[in-house]
């Protein structure tokens, strides 16, 4: 199969779709995708790799792409299907790594798995949205989504599988179309032929098995974690962008005050899609933290 093509079998019998991206020696990295997203939600330039030894292997969540579906389960039990990954590939340490609505996922495995995970990277990370502090640093339109899909499932699966099948095929017109609005910063990001390319397909893939997965992610957010923030024991890196119109540059202080010792890092002009021409900072602090042991 191809390398971004992969499934694991959890010993429950689900299926955990993944995607490898860098070099077999580098370093593992679990990256957990945003929302919508799937394990196709990469860097378009696999060029990086070259410069930065990493081995990035992107999870499907459940009912994303080729992940088997599951019953809505608290954000906390997401660490287990890691472990069991983890595991099965005989992983002993990695780094996390998880963009905006996988950054919840991310920290849940920081806390969780504290003998796996030696390093955590979140870039223009959601908060729990179910505090009203991190509510309010979402745009209206996003706020009244997370609630909607929160208490009318159904309903929310309906709306957003009319909606999806108008779509327009820019990834710029697609956020548009759901009335909110991006900074030029992301504007420009999301012209860019690669990364609207690569965008395209992510989110295809991430409404492979329908609109119940999007539905169901955005439900979970709203849910609470089910485990305590406070200090963890490895680095813990902070990036946000000046510029992020869709996750407020708020929630950055807010969550790193709930985060003793880590680090916050600023990225100035940067929008939330930032990720796409800031990777170089962020994987250098990863190899970094790992030399340091």
């Amino acid at each position: 199969m191809s390398s971004r093509n992969q499934t694991f079998v959890l010993p429950d019998g689900r299926h955990l779709g993944f995607a490898v991206y860098g070099p077999e020696t580098g370093f593992p990295v679990l990256g957990f995708h945003g929302i919508p997203g799937s394990r196709l939600q990469h860097l378009p330039d696999d060029g990086i790799f070259a410069q930065y030894p990493v081995r990035l292997m992107i999870l499907d969540r459940p009912g994303v792409g080729l992940s088997t579906p599951c019953d809505r389960r608290p954000i906390r039990a997401w660490a287990e299907d890691v472990l069991h990954f983890c595991q099965g590939l005989r992983l002993e340490r990695a780094g996390v790594i998880g963009v905006s609505g996988g950054g919840p996922y991310a920290l849940a495995c920081a806390r969780l798995l504290p003998e796996l995970v030696c390093q955590v990277t979140l870039v223009s990370a959601l908060g729990p949205v179910s505090d009203r502090l991190f509510a309010n640093c979402l745009p209206f339109p996003l706020r009244v989504l997370f609630t909607l899909a929160s208490h009318h499932p159904h309903l929310t699966q309906r709306l957003l599988q009319r909606r999806l099948r108008q779509m327009p095929d820019s990834p710029a017109e697609m956020v548009d179309a759901l009335h909110i609005r991006l900074s030029p910063a992301d504007m420009y990001l999301l012209q860019q032929p690669a990364i609207a390319a690569m965008l395209r397909q992510d989110v295809q893939e991430s409404l492979r098995q329908g609109a119940a997965a999007l539905v169901y992610e955005l439900a979970v957010q709203k849910m609470d974690w089910e485990f305590d923030l406070g200090a963890m024991a490895m680095p813990l890196h902070l990036y946000h962008g000046t510029e992020d119109w869709l996750v407020a540059p708020q929630t950055a202080p807010a969550l790193h005050a709930r985060l003793p010792g880590s680090r916050l890092h600023w990225m100035e002009g940067g929008g939330h899609f930032m990720i796409f021409e800031r990777i170089n900072e962020i994987f250098h602090q990863i190899l970094q933290d790992v030399a340091r042991g």
